[in-house]
């Protein structure tokens, strides 16, 4: 449930009722008793025992010296009320517009205990409740009284730090028993039993151990304290000599040799302790390095296992192969290359010599270029068991040579293909002679305008490169294409809204072939708009290099328009708000003139809108881009009165009427309260008014003068929002 204070919970429909009897019960509870510097609540109802509907029903409740007031909340389903809470006079005040017979209004109310009220001191607190618009025919359950007794904090509670032993030893596996000293504990003066966990002399294992001890006593804030110290149970005394590893062992076969090593030794506080490895002396082991992992456990100690290695080497590594001896490089003699042979290399090992194999036999015919041959010897008894060396035969064609390319001068062309051009072709040759040169354009060919290189190529598959190539350019021009300058009119008078019909001298243009067509974006006559309009004019011939060539031109035409006017602005308008978001207003708006069609008129506020409580700027514009200038702009005001004004108003309407002065002191009541800011008592005394109105109807007053308060007081309870 939300807080009530300084809200209104506002309900969907107000009954307004005539005064009538209604017996107001209150009740009021809290705790027997509360401990200095806490909160706690107060349950306060107010219950319509009816017969009649209760209106204007107020509970108050004045906190006594020393409680201060938290929240309030309406905690019990009832009929919508305001609660407010006045700091001054350290008063809580609830208003229920209507109580219902047989329905309760409840509140809890949370407070607080001042630590400045005495130990045992009996706070009384009384609620009550009226209603000044009912009559109560028993004034003795008006009221209720609470008392509460004051109790002092109590928070001496105590316990001395823990204090931690010294580490032990461990005594087993299951770690040792260890005392400790009990921390101390006193509530004031007097001691306070204190529990450990786990206690002392407890067997504590291996590590270390939190021994959390607690104090309570269930008068002290807190009821219980608490402290730790730490146990700490060791056991490291597990040692292993350090692994010796034997001197390499040369391999007596391909599974390589039996090694005997000293395996290492282990004790602890027992003695002797077992060690195991994981290759026993004495076992076979491979070519190459063994590791051999050697433990001792006991599963008393921490660690419970060590650990030390040795290594075991057996070694195989004489076999060897002399470097291979790479041969002059050799001239091809076809294009398969040529033969060339070798001296293969020798390899040997303890038991003598080893066969070589190569990849390439000497004597074979190798081709031109770079070839590495690999020879290798094999012994599967040695590390590595496979030896090699390389050497590289090398054969040689790179006679092949093609002349320098010779680029003729440019020609000019002679169509739009362009122009026939001759040139020089390059020649090649090797050792054998002349070699065949071909060209990617042939001398004599038609090249199109620009440059073309052309690529020319002598090919021997036996040479290296087999191929070779030279290039030259072959330039074809055309740039004779020219245009005259454009030459721009006079600048010409609009003839209308939209320009008038301007003509000017279309530049001419012309190539080696004689005169060109010019066409121009804007053709001369045309209508052009007010303004400046630039006209570009282009002159085309694809033989020539820029094919196209442009000149432009401005064509100017000026207007003025100033007749553009509004007319019919309404006058400032006001009007009374009908409710909070203010008033719909209607207007007729203003219309514009101009020499043609009058444009649309519109305005930022349209007619029917609705305007807020205030005055409010109406602003409404008419635009036509011929007129300088081309927007036209009027304003007036609307003034929307809010619930101050129809207010005064209504006093000025009811002050002069009967009955007596009854409606105006009810007006001037809720001009009072509307100037405090006080809407609720603003809403009420409207009523009142609209009450006092509808009784008087056909009586003091007539049909329409009452007819016309109600209006009236309607109007501005909906501006309020009540």
């Amino acid at each position: 449930m939300a807080p009530l204070v300084g809200a209104a919970l506002v309900a969907a429909t107000t009954n307004v009722y005539a005064a009538g009897v209604a017996d107001l019960a209150v009740t009021k509870t809290g705790p027997a008793t509360a401990v200095q510097d806490t909160t706690f609540n107060y349950h306060i109802t107010v219950t319509n025992n009816g017969p009649d509907p209760a209106t204007n029903v107020t509970l108050t409740d004045r906190l006594p010296t020393g409680i201060s007031f938290g929240d309030v909340i309406q905690d019990v389903p009832g009929p919508p009320s305001t609660c407010l809470f006045s700091f001054t006079t350290s008063t809580l005040t609830c208003t229920v517009p209507t109580l219902n017979a047989s329905v309760t209004a409840g509140y809890m109310v949370l407070v607080g205990v001042s630590s400045s009220i005495p130990n045992g001191t009996v706070i009384s607190n009384i609620a009550s409740a009226t209603s000044n618009s009912t009559t109560d025919p028993d004034l003795t359950n008006n009221s209720a009284t609470v008392g509460v007794t004051v109790q002092g904090a109590d928070t001496d509670l105590a316990i001395s730090p823990g204090v931690s032993p010294a580490p032990v030893q461990a005594t087993s596996a299951a770690g040792a028993a260890v005392t400790f000293t009990i921390p101390a504990a006193v509530d004031g003066a007097a001691p306070v039993a204190v529990v450990c966990n786990p206690a002392s002399g407890s067997i504590f294992p291996v590590g270390s151990t939190t021994v959390t001890c607690s104090a309570t006593d269930p008068d002290d804030t807190p009821s219980t304290v608490q402290t730790t110290l730490t146990v700490t149970v060791f056991d490291t005394d597990l040692a292993i000599t350090a692994g010796v590893s034997p001197a390499p062992v040369q391999a007596t076969s391909a599974a390589g040799a039996a090694v005997n090593f000293t395996e290492p030794t282990a004790s602890d506080e027992d003695g002797p302790v077992p060690v195991v490895c994981d290759h026993p002396s004495g076992s076979t082991f491979p070519a190459g390095s063994t590791l051999v992992t050697c433990s001792a456990t006991d599963p008393d100690d921490t660690p419970s296992t060590v650990q030390t290695t040795l290594t075991v080497t057996v070694i195989d590594t004489d076999l060897a192969i002399t470097a291979g001896v790479s041969p002059a490089p050799v001239q091809a003699t076809s294009a398969a290359g040529a033969a060339v042979t070798f001296t293969t290399p020798t390899a040997s090992d303890e038991e003598g010599s080893v066969a070589v194999t190569c990849d390439h036999a000497s004597g074979d015919t190798f081709p031109v270029g770079t070839t590495t041959v690999t020879c290798t010897a094999t012994d599967p008894d040695d590390t590595p068991s496979t030896v090699q060396t390389t050497l590289t035969i090398t054969v040689i064609d790179a006679d092949l040579a093609i002349t320098a390319g010779v680029s003729p001068s440019p020609v000019q062309a002679t169509s739009a293909a362009g122009a026939a051009v001759t040139f020089t072709t390059p020649t090649a040759s090797d050792e054998e002679g002349s070699v065949a040169v071909t060209c990617d354009h042939a001398s004599g060919d038609t090249f199109p305008v620009g440059t073309t290189t052309v690529t020319c190529t002598a090919t021997d598959p036996d040479d290296t490169p087999s191929t070779v190539r030279t290039t030259l350019t072959i330039t074809v021009i055309d740039t004779d294409l020219a245009i005259t300058a454009g030459v721009s009119p006079d600048p010409v008078q609009a003839t209308s809204s939209a320009g008038a019909a301007v003509t000017f001298t279309i530049p001419t243009a012309s190539d080696e072939d004689g005169p060109v067509a010019v066409t121009c974006d804007h053709a001369s006559g045309s209508i052009f708009p007010v303004g400046t309009t630039t006209v570009t004019c282009a002159a085309t011939d694809a033989d020539d290099t820029p094919s196209t060539v442009q000149t432009t031109l401005t064509v100017t035409v000026t207007f003025v328009d100033t007749d553009l006017a509004l007319t019919g602005v309404p006058a400032d308008i006001v009007v009374d708000a009908t409710g909070p978001d203010g008033a719909v207003v209607t207007y007729t708006p203003p219309t514009a003139t101009d020499e043609e069609t009058p444009p649309e008129v519109t305005c930022d506020m349209p007619s029917g809108s609705t305007f807020p409580i205030a005055t409010t700027t109406v602003t409404c514009t008419a635009t036509d881009p011929d007129d300088d200038p081309s927007t036209v702009s009027a304003t007036f005001d609307v003034t929307v009165n809010g619930a101050g004004p129809q207010l005064d108003a209504l006093l000025a309407y009811v002050d002069p009427l009967p009955p007596g002065s009854s409606l105006g002191n009810k007006a001037r009541s809720a001009i009072s309260a509307f100037d405090a800011g006080d809407l609720a008592g603003t809403c009420s005394d409207l009523s009142a008014i609209i009450n006092k109105a509808n009784t008087q109807a056909g009586k003091q007053l007539t049909q329409d003068q009452a007819a016309t308060i109600v209006s009236m007081a309607s109007q501005i309870q909906a501006v309020i929002g009540c």
